[in-house]
């Protein structure tokens, strides 16, 4: 079994630990490392590092699936902790010149874009 993040959290502050919560790991979370999720989605990458004791950064271009994320229940108690950020962002490259990506959203799947 290769050791999580948890572990390690649970064996420095065993008095805190409950299993990835993100109350007992909210004042610890700018100690953990840091994921960036570029293309968010809906969320799951990002909740599942996050209960790993991750911090994240999501990074998603869809508003509408920036927004099914956000309304996730599980992801609220991530942002008021500050484990989690998100960025309504495209990635552009380094020469890119465009001050606007455009692309597809479909209303009735906000995961796909």
């Amino acid at each position: 079994r290769t050791p999580q993040i948890s572990d390690l959290q649970a064996a420095e502050h065993p008095e805190t630990s409950s299993g990835g919560s993100p109350k007992a790991s909210a004042h610890r979370a700018w100690g953990a490392p840091l994921v960036i999720d570029i293309g968010m989605g809906l969320g799951a990458d990002a909740r599942y590092y996050l209960r790993q004791g991750f911090r994240v950064v999501g990074v998603e271009a869809n508003p509408l699936a920036l927004d099914a994320a956000m309304a996730d229940p599980g992801t609220a108690p991530y942002l008021l902790s500050g484990q989690l950020s998100v960025l309504n962002a495209a990635i552009a490259a380094p020469n890119a010149t465009e001050a606007q990506t455009a692309f597809w959203v479909i209303p009735q799947r906000p995961e796909q874009s």
